[in-house]
């Protein structure tokens, strides 16, 4: 009985020591690890003073170094660093802010700073400073890092993702200029076409066109809409991927560089305006017998080492730009203001309708010596579309015949000859020098506005 009460006393008694140990354990602790609020910059330098950075992230490692304030890859000076995206993160690495500091940390481990998810280590001059960045405090909000002097601190904002890059991220891709403003636009290659722009011109009855294709002494009108549009594909092009940066003559024969299929060449005047040359060369894989089948294209501009993959649909454009692809799609371009008068055949009737222009250069339309509205057919006129070029002899049918009286020496009338052609289309015959078809439904529209004038 007795041994059983010493042995119940022994018991309570390591119980009891135990108890304690554990509470001085865990008070040294307490007292050991000091958390408290701070709101302090635990980094604080001047981001131009840094002249090197690395960093690991998961299984990614990315080195840079600066020279002559230009920052290069280190594993390769000749990848053309993004000055842009390096320098943001340089910024957000030289003023860090931390809310919490923990003080004589003793495990670093229960931070996740044992194996710390990011590491970043940058220079000034001598001086290295290294970050890791460790767990995510869900109840905090805000992640823990090190900074290698003793203690823990929470981010006031987590920047770790910002390294989260790989070396593609980096990549500068060349900027394209903007070209719209051009004088002339040379496409060789596959394509053979010189595009000029001619301001107050008299190469056709309207100095509304100012672009026109030149052949030898000719000068062939060409819609403003249609050439601006090809000149932005130029302008707006987007280089998909780089696929290489030091291009070598073999890259050059693999991509069809050595030969393109197409070169773009822009004079043209930069926003101060000087006088600047751009060239961009363009080519692609073999193109399958359907189209609709997928294909490389790759573009390079002049004087770079870069080769891009770029959007067939670029490519397509002028691979299959020419004349007729580029004429206007109006069927006619007028400032009004230059019209006298406008004859109009129409059922085997004859109508003229008579305009003038005031101090204001507003215009007044008469029919039979009195006012008529005849802004409405003007309209309908302007809306004209031509659907497509042609060759064809038109029908027998004749529907419209407008005659426009220009107050112009050169061009002193227009003759447009509208035609029916098909269920679809009319034919117009343009002052016998061009035939298009036309949306009949437009040819239709236009002729009863007409009757609405000359009939009421």
């Amino acid at each position: 009985m007795v041994k059983k009460k010493n042995r119940l006393m022994i018991l309570i008694c390591l119980l009891l020591g135990v108890s304690l140990v554990t509470v001085i354990v865990k008070n040294y602790k307490v007292e050991k690890e000091k958390i408290s609020n701070i709101a302090k910059t635990i980094i604080d330098e001047d981001a131009e003073s840094i002249t090197s950075i690395d960093w690991t992230y998961s299984s990614s490692s990315l080195s840079f170094v600066k020279t002559d304030d230009i920052w290069y890859l280190e594993a390769d000076d000749k990848f053309p660093v993004d000055q842009e995206t390096i320098q943001e993160i340089i910024e957000d690495i030289a003023k860090v802010d931390a809310s919490f500091i923990i003080e004589d940390v003793s495990d670093y481990n229960q931070y996740g700073l044992d194996s710390p998810k990011a590491t970043v280590s940058f220079k000034i001059g001598e001086d290295e400073y290294i970050i890791k960045f460790g767990n995510y405090s869900s109840m905090d909000e805000e992640r823990y890092v090190d900074i290698d002097d003793g203690n823990v601190y929470l981010l006031s904002e987590d920047i770790m993702d910002v390294f989260d890059k790989d070396v593609d991220d980096f990549f500068k891709y060349e900027e394209v200029p903007d070209v719209r403003d051009f004088s002339e636009m040379l496409i060789s290659g596959e394509v053979d076409l010189d595009v000029v722009y001619v301001e107050d011109n008299d190469y056709t009855y309207s100095t509304l066109f100012t672009y026109f294709l030149k052949k030898g002494s000719k000068y062939l009108t060409l819609g403003n809409d249609e050439v601006e549009t090809l000149a932005k594909d130029i302008t707006n092009i987007s280089f998909n991927d780089y696929l290489t940066y030091s291009a070598s003559d073999e890259d050059l024969s693999v991509y069809g560089m050595d030969e393109p299929r197409i070169t773009v060449k822009f004079n043209y005047k930069d926003e101060d305006e000087n006088d600047q040359t751009f060239t961009i060369y363009l080519s692609s894989d073999v193109i399958p017998e359907d189209e609709d089948d997928d294909f490389n294209c790759y573009a390079r501009i002049d004087g770079s080492e870069n080769i891009y993959s770029i959007s067939k649909g670029t490519f397509n454009e002028f691979i299959n730009a020419s004349y007729d692809s580029l004429r206007p799609s109006e069927v006619i371009l007028l400032d009004f203001k230059e019209v006298t008068q406008i004859d109009i055949e129409l059922d085997d009737e004859e109508y003229a309708i008579y305009a003038s222009v005031d101090k204001d250069e507003n215009i007044t339309y008469t029919f039979n010596d009195e006012e008529a509205e005849f802004d409405n057919v003007i309209s309908a006129l302007e809306d004209l579309e031509i659907n497509e070029y042609s060759e064809d002899i038109p029908g027998k049918t004749k529907q419209l015949k407008l005659t426009i009286h220009l107050n112009s020496e050169k061009y002193p009338s227009l003759t447009l000859e509208f035609y029916k052609y098909n269920s679809e289309y009319s034919m117009l015959v343009f002052d016998n020098s061009y035939k298009a078809l036309l949306s009949r439904e437009e040819v239709v529209d236009l002729i009863e506005t007409i009757n609405k004038v000359v009939l009421d």
